[in-house]
């Protein structure tokens, strides 16, 4: 779907193995407030160690041309709108107290973990033809869920003000050309979203 997503406002992709009305749902959320949304069931996908690195069973997509429509006056209207939406979304697969949850499956049997893998996350283009991933880890609870859903907009439209001298553009994962998404986990001690970045196997997150 990001390709079919830069035709739309926002999109969702959904695994075969989650309900798909989650999805309808969500995306006829926002077509009621007057945005261009789909929702897709894709194939099926194998979880990594690091399940983050490869596509979450729910993704939304933000197209970059959404993310303009926000500095202009009539986004007043749908903005709130899609903040509630996403944010309904957020509370259903992340954190303790989700209800859609997923069984972990890896290649290799002895990677097996008690774990829920993280279902959930949102993707958007970044002017300088990469991505970034906002992983919904289980750490968000409801009480900090809002302010993580707040802040994520706020970076994707400071990227749009202040680009290329924004947080997402200087971050040291933001490689000009590279199809490698930069990856933001939230710190829910300091209600901030930190670049995380794969070094040698070692999880590191850039403060």
């Amino acid at each position: 779907m990001p390709d079919a997503a830069d035709q739309l406002d926002v999109g969702i992709s959904i695994d075969p193995a989650m309900d798909l009305e989650l999805a309808e749902d969500f995306a006829g959320e926002l077509r009621s407030a007057g945005l261009k949304a789909e929702a897709e069931v894709r194939e099926s996908s194998v979880y990594a160690a690091i399940e983050w690195l490869v596509p979450t069973a729910i993704v939304v997509f933000i197209a970059q041309k959404y993310i303009g429509t926000l500095l202009q006056e009539a986004a007043k209207d749908h903005y709130p709108k899609v903040k509630t939406a996403l944010l309904r979304l957020v509370k259903r697969t992340t954190g303790p107290e989700r209800k859609v949850r997923v069984r972990f499956v890896t290649s290799n049997p002895a990677k097996l973990r008690a774990a829920d893998p993280v279902v959930f996350s949102i993707c958007a283009r970044l002017r300088t033809s990469g991505s970034v991933t906002f992983v919904f880890e289980h750490s968000i609870t409801p009480s900090v869920a809002p302010t993580a859903v707040h802040e994520l907009f706020e970076i994707l439209i400071e990227h749009e003000l202040k680009y290329p001298n924004d947080r997402l553009t200087r971050s040291p994962a933001a490689v000009p050309g590279s199809r490698a998404p930069v990856v933001m986990r939230f710190n829910s001690a300091t209600a901030r979203w930190e670049c995380w970045i794969y070094n040698e196997g070692r999880d590191e997150t850039s403060k």
